[in-house]
This record gives C-alpha cells, structure tokens and sequence, in this order.
C-alpha cells in the first residue's frame, strides 16, 4: 500500500526495526530508513490537520480478492460518523472548512494508498 513498485520492499524505520529486534527478527541495514519525514503545518491548517490525525483509525476499508488471487485490504474513506464526534458546533463555517480540508486530506491519502485512479 502506498509503494510505487510493488517489487521494492517497504523502508522500516528506526523504532519498527528495533521492535523487530526485540522479537528476534533482524531487519537487513539497507531497509532501514533512517530519514526523519519533518513537515511545518500553518497555524491555519492545524485544526484540519490535527482532526486528520484524529482520525487515523476511523477508516473504512473492504478486503477484495480471495480464491486464486491473494486478498488485499482497500481503504475506502474515513468514516464521517467518528469525525462527526470530533466537529465543532453543526452548521458553523469553521464546521464546513474543517470538513472541506478533511476530504481533501482524505482523496490525498487514498491517492497515496493507491486507492484512486490518479494513483501511479
């Protein structure tokens, strides 16, 4: 999910490896990546930002496949419900930029998961 070349192994970064090495599995150096992804967020976008994060595990997702094809899991967008709990006050327009930046976030995130059609 998210690799442009599905023959390429995923980096693992620092802390996954070192849980790997706890559990006895080592992790080859070259998969390691030990780049730190740091990235400045406009104090206008944090609350668009931090309700993303929020939702980190609020999406919804189908297995597809199965029988001769191995089954994959699809991420199909982030359940409104949950985000609705996390929302300011109905009808406010801080409430509908909050939502307009929220589904934005989210076409880029299923883009990224290769979910989309404008997926590489």
């Amino acid at each position: 999910m998210g690799r442009k070349d599905p023959r390429r192994p995923v980096p693992i970064d620092e802390e996954s490896a070192a849980q790997f090495a706890r559990l006895g599995v080592a992790v080859p150096e070259e998969l390691i990546d030990r780049q730190v992804d740091v990235f400045e967020v406009w104090d206008i976008n944090r609350r668009s930002v931090e309700l993303f994060l929020a939702l980190a595990t609020q999406w919804r997702t189908a297995v597809l496949g199965g029988g001769l094809e191995p089954s994959r899991l699809v991420f199909l967008g982030l359940d409104y419900a949950a985000a609705d709990t996390l929302l300011p006050v109905r009808r406010s327009a801080r409430r509908r930029r909050l939502l307009d930046d929220l589904r934005v976030m989210e076409a880029a995130a299923l883009e990224a998961f290769g979910e989309t059609a404008g997926a590489a």
